[in-house]
């Protein structure tokens, strides 16, 4: 028994091995048109897995196209938002490289138009007030008025997956479901007294 838990961790240590006998392997034929021309540039100079950059460009472009183009099924609308998770090892999934060649594009895009990118934010999320905040229709704090945001269109990026969970184990914490309506495509508008924060129809991805 031993020796099998020796050879199970032998093999963790070594990259060119996958415990995994079903692990899922992407054909390359995925990688086409735009979506595989990025992947493919990303996978080429560097270390980055070229269906992780893609998979990045495929959740930044599901965001910045907004909520015009959509595919109606029965009475529903199915916008184009993607909320994609990498999974991989720590130090090896290359994680923080699929994602920086699409900072790069966000950033050369903004430079040649500010609304052709959506907002990214980078900061964590902790509630779902806090969410609504970032795309807010506008406020009252004591006289002033705070203007809306207009532009609706919000790409977040999470490290680490983990604090959305840790956060959602917190007593009264409510941002699981406003992920859910986010991915519903649905008008965030809490119930609460003060502070009313409410986003209609925001595109998150």
């Amino acid at each position: 028994m031993n020796n099998d838990f020796q050879v199970l961790n032998d093999a963790a240590d070594d990259e060119a091995l996958d415990n995994h006998r079903n692990a899922p392997r992407p054909d390359p034929a995925c990688l086409y048109g735009l979506v595989g021309e990025v992947a493919r540039a990303g996978g080429d100079t560097t270390e980055a897995n070229p269906f992780a950059v893609g998979a990045n460009f495929m959740a930044f472009m599901s965001c910045a196209v907004g909520r015009g183009p959509y595919m109606a099924v029965g009475n529903t609308w199915h916008h184009t938002r993607q909320f994609m998770l990498h999974i991989g090892r720590s130090g090896r999934g290359r994680k923080g490289d699929a994602v920086s060649l699409i900072s790069r594009i966000e950033k050369a895009l903004r430079t040649l138009s500010p609304d052709a990118t959506p907002k990214v934010h980078r900061g964590g999320l902790s509630s779902r007030e806090g969410l609504v905040y970032l795309i807010h229709d506008g406020y009252t704090e004591g006289k002033t008025e705070v203007e809306a945001v207009l532009d609706k269109r919000l790409l977040v990026i999470e490290s680490e997956f983990a604090n959305v969970l840790h956060q959602g184990k917190r007593e009264g914490n409510t941002l699981s479901a406003a992920l859910r309506d986010c991915w519903d495509g649905v008008s965030m508008k809490p119930a609460t007294k003060s502070s009313r924060l409410w986003a209609t129809d925001p595109p998150i991805a």
